[in-house]
């Protein structure tokens, strides 16, 4: 049994290949002078299992195709089963046809992977319109790293005064509430409040926030639209320390200072995507599935 890599998380693949201990293999890529990909997995012949790992933030065609490339090279090689982890899937919140002709790529990248792997272990991919991951693949595991935020929280932050876990919709509610279990705090979601035709407030669905600390939790920061409408709107009801927390953190056009700046202490995100951020490993839910 192996771990190998593509370009994109090689230290995720590592710690991966050390929680399991297993053989981590490195595997060599790089480009034809046309652009083309050229993908080699050296090494002796792997006649079981080969476990390949590979996040697809920021050049997703690119890493989708090196991924798929791994597969096959892998299968060559002798692989019995080839186990395809991918801590951020892109492509899942294009779920829809929102357009006539419009392609559903969540559908399409599934397709893809499912032939050529055997298997497929995500983290806390995008489910918005489709519930669960196995409406859209037929042989995938979606874990989640919001168990392993929670645990760090209440671990570097003892001090907070009179703590509560925000979700910014009703999406984020089940993300809030497993913080706010591991915790032992309360949670709450923001909703819209209508007081007529043409005005609407956005304010928490349930508890005061005036003189509390607040963590407000999403599954993915992409540009931070989202989350700093939350922090705004967490200061106007009074919240003081101001804590964010996601899976991913993508943090595009200088999303992590524009998050700062409109309040947030510190922003916390998980391995799954590499940067500053990444203060919390997501990868023992991922090898408690693959064992």
């Amino acid at each position: 049994m192996v771990v190998v890599s593509g370009t994109s998380n090689k230290e995720f693949a590592k710690e991966l290949a050390k929680g399991l201990g297993i053989k981590y293999v490195k595997s060599t890529i790089h480009h034809f002078p046309d652009g083309e990909l050229h993908v080699k997995v050296p090494g002796e012949k792997i006649d079981k299992l080969g476990i390949i790992v590979q996040s697809l933030a920021y050049k997703p065609n690119e890493y989708l195709l090196e991924l798929l490339l791994l597969a096959d090279d892998l299968r060559r090689e002798g692989a019995k089963n080839v186990i395809a982890v991918i801590p951020y899937l892109a492509y899942a919140r294009q779920d829809e046809e929102f357009t006539d002709g419009e392609a559903v790529a969540f559908l399409s990248v599934a397709k893809l992977l499912e032939t050529y792997c055997d298997k497929i272990i995500t983290v806390d991919t995008h489910l918005h319109r489709f519930h669960k991951i196995s409406e859209v693949f037929t042989k995938a595991v979606n874990v989640s790293a919001m168990g392993e935020l929670g645990h760090y929280l209440k671990k570097k932050y003892k001090s907070l005064k009179s703590p509560v876990v925000i979700g910014p919709d009703e999406e984020s509610k089940q993300w809030a509430k497993q913080i706010a279990e591991i915790m032992g705090c309360e949670y709450d979601i923001f909703k819209k409040v209508r007081f007529s035709a043409t005005k609407v407030k956005i304010k928490p669905k349930e508890k005061d926030l005036h003189g509390r600390d607040v963590i407000i939790v999403d599954d993915i920061i992409s540009t931070g639209g989202t989350i700093i409408s939350a922090i705004k709107i967490a200061k106007k009801e009074g919240a003081k320390r101001i804590i964010v927390v996601c899976s991913h953190g993508l943090l595009m056009n200088n999303a992590l200072k524009k998050i700062k700046n409109a309040g947030a202490e510190i922003v916390i995100s998980t391995n799954t995507v590499l940067n500053v951020t990444s203060k919390v490993s997501a990868v023992h839910p991922v090898a408690e599935v693959v064992k």
